[in-house]
């Protein structure tokens, strides 16, 4: 398993999240901190205010989604009461923002050892956000945990362990793709309340594997790889 300061990465996010009800069950949620600008796509001489346009399910947020993330992360502590957590909880220092007292992680990094230290890992796509940057971690993370369909030898974690929860009306050929490039599946929202109640069965679904030993423990699928 990928470390930190000499730890296993699984030990420092322990230490470092805040107790839940079920603190040895991670759940590393993923996507964009950055709600989407027309600005960004229409020329100079037009005007936002002018243009209409559905920004999905997330259009009345504040213009930072890292709240939504942070709700979401929220509402699965409180039911069924796993340790879920953005990549900025556990408070790793980027080099951007180096702190003399701790090692810096780059941010790709921290989000493959989050991946590799949790039980189960969310990609939560909107289409108020920014997905160019959220597609390229997807992919890194996932071949880091050699989840692609063309690689016959042995995963680091399960595809199971992984959901990938699309807002209805995103058209991205390259998060589509993803499915059928690493066999991971992508489940489609069309409100915050469907999203809620999707997070909650896959969260549950990778439990109750773990239970009926299904899936082996986070700590054994990590040992496996290096052995």
């Amino acid at each position: 398993m990928r470390e930190y300061d000499g730890k296993p990465m699984r030990d420092v996010l322990l230490e470092r999240l805040p107790v839940a009800p079920y603190p040895n069950f991670l759940v590393y949620m993923m996507g964009p901190y950055t709600k989407f600008e027309l600005e960004y796509v229409l020329s100079e001489e037009t005007d936002s205010e002018d243009v209409k346009a559905d920004l999905g399910a997330f259009s009345t947020a504040d213009q930072e989604f890292i709240t939504e993330l942070e709700n979401l992360c929220s509402f699965l502590r409180d039911d069924p009461g796993v340790n879920a957590f953005i990549a900025t909880d556990p408070e790793i220092p980027l080099p951007e923002n180096k702190d003399d007292e701790e090692p810096v992680m780059n941010a790709i990094a921290q989000s493959k050892a989050y991946a590799e230290a949790s039980n189960a890992i969310a990609f939560v796509l909107p289409i108020a956000g920014l997905r160019d940057g959220v597609s390229a971690e997807i992919g890194a993370v996932l071949e880091s945990m050699d989840l692609e369909n063309s690689d016959p030898g042995p995963s680091v974690k399960d595809p199971r362990r992984f959901r990938i929860f699309a807002e209805a009306g995103i058209t991205s050929t390259t998060i589509y793709a993803t499915e059928d490039e690493y066999s991971v599946p992508i489940v489609e929202y069309s409100s915050k309340e469907q999203l809620r109640k999707e997070l909650h069965e896959f969260v549950t679904d990778v439990a109750i594997l773990e239970q009926n030993g299904i899936l082996p423990p986070v700590q054994e699928e990590s040992n496996e790889e290096t052995s």
